[in-house]
């Protein structure tokens, strides 16, 4: 039996680090033209485009890491620190960013 596809339509859109941050990164999740999931994550420091995957209420983003969605929020999450122990995002200040919907 084949397994169900991912529910993917709360990670659609365009998603922006809260008013709260330091800095500011935008995130686009969309369907390309062959139908997979792909994403565009911009900020000053880390420019970055590629496939994505979903897990249940995991993001992953290729050559990223992974977001968490949190439902009652609704909101994305993702450790700001890589597995070299650096700031994925040099110009923001916090170790975890979270992501709303909206933005440009």
């Amino acid at each position: 039996i084949a397994e169900p596809a991912p529910y993917v339509e709360p990670f659609l859109g365009r998603w922006q680090t809260a008013a709260s941050s330091t800095c500011q990164v935008a995130l686009e999740v969309y369907r390309d033209e062959a139908g997979n999931l792909a994403f565009d994550l911009k900020g000053q420091s880390l420019v970055r485009s590629g496939a994505a995957n979903v897990s249940g209420t995991e993001l992953a983003l290729a050559d990223v890491g992974a977001m968490q969605y949190d439902d009652a929020t609704p909101s994305l999450g993702m450790s700001n620190i890589d597995e070299n122990n650096s700031r994925r995002f040099s110009e923001c200040n916090e170790d975890y960013l979270f992501f709303l919907r909206g933005g440009n």
